[in-house]
């Protein structure tokens, strides 16, 4: 059974690598600095920012992010998978789809109206995993504006 141990900064060392493959393999710029920047804004602000480890058999497995805000189309608080990654020699044993069932659970006890994630379109197994798992396409397209 998967373990969900909440990530401190006592767990950088081991969460380090796999963000930089995450980032990588995502296109992201990686940066250990600031990586490490970004996690203590995430450490200093629990009411926005919940992650956990992958836990399976004492091993970690990979890590996931869920981060919170307010919408009122779906009438209150709504939250957004912000990273999933597994490491890839533990794909294709059901984390992915263990670590969303656990994150919808913890929606649901925050009283969570929505969840959210986004998919790259070439990402054809992943998105096949969302949509298995109960999440949606919808006709509108996520823009960003980069702020600071």
């Amino acid at each position: 059974m998967l373990q969900f141990t909440p990530i401190t900064a006592e767990h950088w060392e081991i969460l380090e690598p796999m963000l930089k493959d995450f980032w990588l393999f995502e296109q992201i710029p990686f940066s250990s600095e600031i990586a490490l920047k970004v996690w203590q804004k995430a450490w200093a602000h629990p009411d926005f920012v919940r992650a956990w480890l992958l836990e399976f058999e004492f091993q970690t497995v990979g890590y996931v992010v869920l981060t919170f805000g307010f919408s009122l189309e779906y009438g209150g608080l709504d939250a957004y998978v912000d990273e999933l990654f597994v490491k890839p020699e533990y794909r294709g044993h059901g984390f992915a789809s263990q670590a969303l069932g656990f994150l919808v659970l913890e929606c649901q006890k925050s009283n969570v109206a929505a969840l959210h994630l986004e998919v790259d379109a070439d990402n054809h197994s992943a998105k096949s995993l969302y949509v298995k798992m109960g999440f949606e396409s919808t006709a509108r397209e996520l823009l960003n504006k980069v702020i600071t």
